[in-house]
């Protein structure tokens, strides 16, 4: 047998198979018969509008500006200066709205947000910055104990350096009052009290 007569034998079996899966309403490739239940869609919007006072609100709201006030779109803080002013007033807009609806807008006190990470990893992140800070607390400390530790060395030679200054001149003087003493003695026998 030629190959070519394989495959069109081995294709026209894949068509009969496929002729009997949709038959039987089969998955491969079956076709469906589609048809318009109007009756059952109205019923489904009815439902669906009864129990959205309880779920999800959409409100759209347009809000008209000004055609003068052209934004250039490659000035980031420009464009994103505007957003926040078209999100602004949009939100003047549908609050109103939205509080005439009674629609909750705000979250309750004690709502808490599902985190994306764990409060096992958080933890340990928050330990990691607490050991960072105390490292580093410790070596601003060190820091400060080797400045005054040198401040500290600094004032302390300048203070010996005050001593040896004042007992030098506290020898100096009285050496000084000694030879003038000597001086006067000396002056005193040679030419008596009172002389020159």
């Amino acid at each position: 047998m030629e190959e070519s007569d394989y495959s069109s034998d081995d294709s026209s079996s894949d068509m009969e198979e496929y002729e009997a899966v949709a038959r039987a309403g089969g998955h491969a490739g079956a076709k469906k018969t589609l048809f318009n239940n109007v009756e059952g869609l109205q019923a489904r919007i009815m439902s669906l509008a009864e129990s959205s006072s309880s779920q999800e609100h959409s409100m759209t709201c347009c809000v008209e500006r000004d055609q003068e006030e052209a934004v250039d779109v490659h000035d980031d803080f420009k464009r994103e200066a505007f957003f926040l002013q078209q999100a602004k007033t949009a939100l003047g807009v549908v609050l109103p709205r939205l509080a005439a609806a009674g629609v909750p807008v705000h979250r309750p006190a004690d709502y808490f947000a599902e985190m994306v990470k764990s409060d096992e990893h958080m933890k340990k992140i928050q330990a990691k910055l607490l050991s960072e800070e105390q490292a580093m607390e410790q070596s601003e400390k060190a820091r400060k104990q080797r400045e005054l530790k040198k401040f500290g060395k600094k004032v302390q030679h300048e203070v010996l350096e005050k001593r040896r200054k004042e007992k030098r001149e506290a020898l100096d003087t009285i050496k000084k009052m000694k030879t003038q003493s000597k001086s006067r003695q000396a002056r005193d026998e040679k030419y008596g009290f009172g002389g020159k």
